[in-house]
């Protein structure tokens, strides 16, 4: 149709103003909403276990990707490094503590 614009995706009927058009801007709005409090709730923690919630997520895409969404599977050596990476910034958190005798 003259001036109608249509996106596909699959079978799915992506028209502006379809229920599937609707949805996406539905689910745009959470992941909005939901990255503004993620980031307005590192105002309630330190530097460090800001550190470990922010590498934490690296364990959970690689945990969730393939269930959720098809992603590709991490190989041994992506799960070496998510758990380097993981591993690092909780032995930063330990030592920090011990140091500044912080107790949470």
């Amino acid at each position: 149709l003259p001036g109608h614009t249509h996106y596909s995706l699959g079978c799915a009927p992506w028209t502006i103003g379809s229920v599937y058009f609707a949805f996406a801007r539905f689910l745009l709005g959470f992941s909005v909403l939901g990255q503004y409090l993620l980031t307005y709730g590192f105002l309630y923690v330190s530097v460090v276990e800001g550190s470990i919630i922010s590498s934490s997520r690296i364990l959970l895409a690689a945990l969730l990707g393939p269930l959720l969404v098809a992603d590709l599977a991490l190989s041994i050596s992506g799960w070496c490094g998510a758990l380097l990476i993981f591993a690092a910034n909780a032995t930063l958190d330990a030592l920090a503590k011990s140091i500044y005798c912080v107790t949470t």
